[in-house]
């Protein structure tokens, strides 16, 4: 979550900062509304966006040699569900977040509450195609949804300008209202991201640019428009989440009121806004991940021919693996192409006749093979398991336990160790099959901890043997 809210910050102060120095000034109104809008939505949507590339045919966390007897004896299938480490200072924190957007979500309701009560309060009289509510003390005109909140005794005695009710009949045939609502409600839950409040700030700054537009265009008498503007009275201020006559009192309407912006401006801004959108997506999106396992081999580690084996290599390919996995074949798995190490099932020597097969085969060749080859991975990294996740993995009846490949019968053998005395860990979930049969019957998740001296003699030999090619064999889904 955290690293969520530091994108989405992240994010937006990008946009916000591109809205300063492109948009702002230019008379892009409805151009700048929509960008407002949707870059906010974009702000906590990119964070999400994920995007995939080829990858080593092979689960990343299957690296080590003293696990592989576990994963294909129980046939569990792999998922990378590492648990989250929390801790208890962070659960004090997300609840204290949590509490705060409590309370803006309460304040939220209440000011519509209080906005839907005056409507049912004080008499509601029918303007046109809009509602009119008389309101018995002085106040700023303003708008909310589709009525129009007045002084009654101005009203009565037609007071109030003409262009000032056009301009809250604008904010209502614009339907600004909705962008009100949407920002607080954006508020209330990312109440954390300062540039949040800028992003309200300057959608009803914009709002107040597309309304004078509007009213200039069905007005005659814009030199009184212009004075209205200046001159209305600021000592009273409308309700939260309203539009208000008088929200901006400033030169800069009236600046906007006289500029121009040409088509070709429009355009260049425009391309720069878009590519902004698709720089922020590619830095702050999930990044690259890896595909689900698949048939395909990856030719910058594997060595093949043009010309390929011949006929009587591949049978003598074939007659080796049957030698070793033909029982495998009678079998049937959920799970397509489940690829699992088997260079302890296999003998070295047979090992070296495969290899040198497989390396003269041709690309095509070797995705018809149930074993292929692939050079060792780099070792996995060092990961530390919580006090909390050791508590939580003593569960016996819930979690297979295996300590430096050994299996636990008891998991009440973490009373032994501390959270410290590990430097890897990977938790699995197992499916109903693997859970059903073997160590795991009955188990829920495996849990694979490695010691300190256990992870340095991996991390060593995996280093040994990086530049060297492992033999992996293929299950295929449903394979008869």
């Amino acid at each position: 979550m955290i690293i969520y809210l530091l994108k989405t910050i992240a994010c937006s102060g990008i946009f916000i900062m591109a809205y300063l120095c492109l948009l702002q000034k230019e008379k892009l109104l409805h151009l700048n509304r929509f960008y407002l809008i949707v870059s906010l939505l974009l702000t906590f949507y990119i964070p999400f966006i994920s995007y995939e590339v080829d990858s080593p045919n092979m689960l990343p966390l299957l690296n080590y040699n003293n696990i592989q007897t576990v994963l294909i004896d129980s046939q569990t299938s792999i998922t990378n569900i590492q648990q989250p480490q929390n801790s208890t200072k962070y659960e004090f924190w997300l609840i204290i977040y949590f509490l705060i957007s409590f309370f803006f979500l309460v304040r939220f309701i209440k000011n519509i509450s209080s906005i839907l009560l005056t409507i049912r309060k004080f008499p509601v009289i029918q303007y046109h195609k809009y509602k009119i509510v008389l309101l018995p003390y002085t106040v700023n005109i303003y708008s909310f949804g589709k009525y129009i909140f007045v002084n009654e005794l101005m009203y009565h005695n037609r007071i109030i300008e003409t262009e000032i009710l056009k301009h809250e009949i604008a904010h209502i045939q614009q339907k600004h209202t909705v962008d009100i609502i949407f920002i607080e409600v954006i508020k209330i839950i990312f109440w954390i991201n300062p540039f949040i409040y800028l992003y309200k700030k300057y959608i009803q700054i914009n709002h107040e640019f597309l309304v004078d537009e509007q009213v200039v265009k069905e007005t005659s008498n814009i030199t009184k428009y212009l004075h209205l503007i200046l001159g209305y009275s600021k000592n009273q201020v409308a309700p939260n989440l309203t539009s208000s006559f008088n929200f901006i009192i400033t030169k800069k309407r009236i600046i906007m009121l006289q500029k121009q912006t040409s088509k070709k401006m429009a355009f260049i801004k425009a391309v720069l806004i878009f590519t902004i959108f698709t720089i922020c997506i590619i830095v702050f999106s999930n990044g690259l991940i890896a595909q689900k396992i698949n048939s395909k081999i990856d030719e910058r580690q594997v060595p093949s021919t043009l010309q390929g084996a011949s006929d009587a290599d591949l049978q003598e390919y074939q007659k080796i693996t049957n030698k070793y996995f033909e029982r495998y074949n009678n079998r049937k798995y959920n799970i397509e192409n489940w690829a699992m190490p088997v260079e302890d099932k296999v003998s070295v020597d047979d090992q070296k006749r495969l290899e040198t097969i497989y390396f003269t085969m041709t690309k095509e060749q070797q995705e018809n093979q149930n074993i292929f080859f692939r050079k060792y991975p780099k070792p996995v990294p060092k990961n530390f398991p919580t006090e909390k996740q050791i508590s939580e993995w003593k569960n016996t009846a819930k979690y297979g336990l295996w300590i430096d490949g050994k299996h636990q019968k008891n998991n009440e053998v973490l009373n032994n160790f501390t959270n410290t005395d590990f430097s890897h860990f990977f938790i699995s979930k197992l499916y109903k099959n693997a859970s059903a049969t073997g160590l795991n019957k009955g188990k829920q998740f495996q849990v694979i901890l490695m010691t300190i001296n256990d992870y340095s003699k991996y991390y060593k030999d995996a280093m040994d043997k990086i530049d060297t090619y492992r033999i992996w064999y293929k299950y295929k889904k449903n394979n008869k």
